[in-house]
């Protein structure tokens, strides 16, 4: 389940490596619900699990983090010190493409 993905952006200047199919996973929720946004914890119960995807948060982690360092993820801190994750919006149509391929 958690296989090494390489998304190539046709050649331009995007190469993004998803940390396991769990990216995949995640940017596929986001495109479908581009307004949501959570803390891994919900990531993991709300977005994964409503595909049917069970993982332990030693494997979101490595997901997460990546989509951040892509630009595809937007982190955001919250008053109450939790980390919330939700999509970069200026990349959702880029996201959506190559989600389709």
């Amino acid at each position: 389940m958690h296989p090494q993905c390489l998304q190539d952006f046709g050649g331009d200047r995007f190469a993004t490596h998803f940390a396991s199919d769990i990216g995949r996973a995640i940017l596929a929720y986001l495109v479908e619900h581009p307004h949501a946004q959570d803390t891994s914890e919900g990531v993991r119960q709300w977005w994964l699990g409503q595909r049917g995807i069970a993982c332990n948060p030693d494997a979101l982690r490595p997901a997460l983090d990546e989509l951040v360092r892509s630009g595809l993820l937007v982190v955001i801190h919250a008053s109450d010190a939790r980390v919330h994750y939700r999509l970069n919006t200026a990349r959702k149509d880029e996201i959506a493409a190559m989600l389709a391929r």
